[in-house]
């Protein structure tokens, strides 16, 4: 049975079912959601000598990596302008 026979049966049980197996989901997947989410937390101390990483604004990521592209791919048209010379 695959996973679209199975959806399909699910939707066609009663409601009362249905709430009973989104029940069991979330509590099952949200734990575990939270507890992937609290082991990557990056915990720092007092006092200890981590440096401090400053964080980008996600546009300013972007415009430096399209900054890289645009200078490598520049540097590359450059190379083979010289070399059909």
């Amino acid at each position: 049975m695959s996973l679209l026979e199975k959806i399909e049966k699910l939707q066609k049980s009663p409601e009362s079912y249905r709430r009973k197996i989104l029940a069991f989901l979330m509590i099952i997947i949200i734990p575990a959601i939270l507890s992937v989410w609290f082991f990557t937390l990056n915990f720092s101390f007092v006092g200890s000598n981590k440096k401090k990483v400053e964080i980008q604004p996600p546009f300013a990521l972007v415009f430096d990596g399209f900054t890289e592209t645009y200078s490598v791919f520049k540097d590359k048209i450059l190379s083979l302008k010289s070399i059909n010379n």
